[in-house]
Protein backbone atom coordinates (compact mmCIF):
# COMPACT_ATOMS: atom_id res chain seq x y z
CA UNK A 1 0.00 0.00 0.00
CA UNK A 2 2.72 2.27 0.61
CA UNK A 3 4.31 1.62 -2.61
CA UNK A 4 1.29 2.62 -4.19
CA UNK A 5 0.95 5.61 -2.33
CA UNK A 6 4.45 6.63 -3.15
CA UNK A 7 3.95 5.99 -6.83
CA UNK A 8 0.58 8.00 -6.80
CA UNK A 9 2.43 11.42 -5.47
CA UNK A 10 5.30 11.67 -7.29
CA UNK A 11 2.87 11.15 -10.64
CA UNK A 12 0.63 13.95 -8.74
CA UNK A 13 3.61 16.00 -8.22
CA UNK A 14 5.65 14.89 -11.65
CA UNK A 15 2.08 16.35 -13.63
CA UNK A 16 2.97 20.20 -11.88
CA UNK A 17 6.62 20.18 -13.21
CA UNK A 18 5.51 19.37 -16.63
CA UNK A 19 5.69 22.95 -18.69
CA UNK A 20 2.33 23.75 -20.34
CA UNK A 21 1.05 20.08 -19.42
CA UNK A 22 0.60 17.65 -21.84
CA UNK A 23 0.68 17.49 -25.57
CA UNK A 24 -0.46 14.90 -27.75
CA UNK A 25 1.19 13.81 -31.38
CA UNK A 26 -0.55 15.38 -34.30
CA UNK A 27 -1.42 12.74 -36.68
CA UNK A 28 -2.94 12.35 -40.22
CA UNK A 29 -5.18 9.32 -41.44
CA UNK A 30 -7.17 8.17 -44.27
CA UNK A 31 -9.52 5.12 -44.58
CA UNK A 32 -10.54 3.90 -48.45
CA UNK A 33 -12.47 1.09 -49.26
CA UNK A 34 -13.62 0.37 -52.72
CA UNK A 35 -15.64 -2.34 -54.03
CA UNK A 36 -17.10 -3.44 -57.77
CA UNK A 37 -19.12 -6.53 -57.93
CA UNK A 38 -20.21 -7.00 -61.46
CA UNK A 39 -20.35 -9.12 -64.72
CA UNK A 40 -17.28 -6.84 -66.94
CA UNK A 41 -14.57 -9.03 -68.03
CA UNK A 42 -12.37 -6.39 -67.70
CA UNK A 43 -10.99 -5.83 -63.99
CA UNK A 44 -12.29 -2.48 -62.47
CA UNK A 45 -9.61 0.70 -63.05
CA UNK A 46 -9.34 1.31 -59.02
CA UNK A 47 -7.02 3.83 -57.44
CA UNK A 48 -6.75 5.83 -54.10
CA UNK A 49 -3.86 8.80 -54.23
CA UNK A 50 -3.32 10.03 -50.80
CA UNK A 51 -0.73 13.51 -50.30
CA UNK A 52 -0.21 13.75 -46.69
CA UNK A 53 2.01 16.75 -45.95
CA UNK A 54 3.50 18.52 -42.91
CA UNK A 55 5.02 22.28 -42.69
CA UNK A 56 6.71 21.65 -39.85
CA UNK A 57 6.46 19.77 -36.21
CA UNK A 58 2.80 19.88 -34.80
CA UNK A 59 1.21 19.18 -31.32
CA UNK A 60 -2.49 18.04 -30.61
CA UNK A 61 -4.05 18.59 -34.27
CA UNK A 62 -5.34 15.58 -36.20
CA UNK A 63 -6.88 15.32 -39.47
CA UNK A 64 -8.85 12.34 -40.79
CA UNK A 65 -10.22 11.71 -44.16
CA UNK A 66 -12.54 8.42 -45.33
CA UNK A 67 -13.76 7.12 -48.94
CA UNK A 68 -16.27 4.74 -49.48
CA UNK A 69 -17.32 3.61 -52.99
CA UNK A 70 -19.52 0.62 -54.44
CA UNK A 71 -20.32 -0.68 -57.29
CA UNK A 72 -22.56 -3.34 -57.84
CA UNK A 73 -24.19 -5.10 -60.99
CA UNK A 74 -23.80 -4.10 -65.04
CA UNK A 75 -21.21 -5.34 -67.85
CA UNK A 76 -19.71 -2.05 -68.24
CA UNK A 77 -15.80 -1.69 -66.87
CA UNK A 78 -15.73 0.46 -63.49
CA UNK A 79 -13.42 3.64 -62.66
CA UNK A 80 -13.50 3.77 -59.54
CA UNK A 81 -10.96 6.73 -58.63
CA UNK A 82 -10.31 8.90 -55.19
CA UNK A 83 -7.79 11.54 -54.41
CA UNK A 84 -6.90 13.74 -51.22
CA UNK A 85 -4.79 15.80 -50.13
CA UNK A 86 -4.03 16.63 -46.50
CA UNK A 87 -1.73 19.71 -45.06
CA UNK A 88 -1.20 20.25 -41.12
CA UNK A 89 -0.23 23.74 -40.64
CA UNK A 90 2.34 24.05 -37.46
CA UNK A 91 0.01 25.89 -34.48
CA UNK A 92 2.36 27.23 -31.27
CA UNK A 93 4.22 23.88 -30.98
CA UNK A 94 4.52 21.38 -28.14
CA UNK A 95 4.02 21.96 -24.33
CA UNK A 96 6.48 20.20 -23.45
CA UNK A 97 9.23 21.83 -25.82
CA UNK A 98 9.76 18.36 -27.73
CA UNK A 99 8.68 18.94 -31.31
CA UNK A 100 8.29 15.71 -33.58
CA UNK A 101 6.86 14.76 -36.43
CA UNK A 102 3.60 14.36 -37.64
CA UNK A 103 2.31 10.48 -38.20
CA UNK A 104 0.43 9.38 -41.33
CA UNK A 105 -1.68 6.13 -41.10
CA UNK A 106 -3.47 5.09 -44.46
CA UNK A 107 -5.48 1.92 -44.85
CA UNK A 108 -7.05 0.98 -48.66
CA UNK A 109 -8.93 -2.33 -49.35
CA UNK A 110 -9.66 -2.78 -52.71
CA UNK A 111 -12.02 -5.52 -53.79
CA UNK A 112 -13.09 -6.82 -57.23
CA UNK A 113 -15.52 -9.04 -57.81
CA UNK A 114 -16.10 -10.73 -61.55
CA UNK A 115 -19.78 -12.05 -61.37
CA UNK A 116 -21.12 -14.14 -63.96
CA UNK A 117 -24.99 -13.97 -63.00
CA UNK A 118 -24.95 -9.92 -64.35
Amino acid sequence: MKQVLGTVAFLGLSLLVLPGGASAQCTQTDINFQANINGSSTPAAQSNQVDMSANGPCSSTSIHTQGVQINTGGRSPVIQKRTVTQTITPGRGNGTGVDVPVVPVRATVQVDVYNAAD
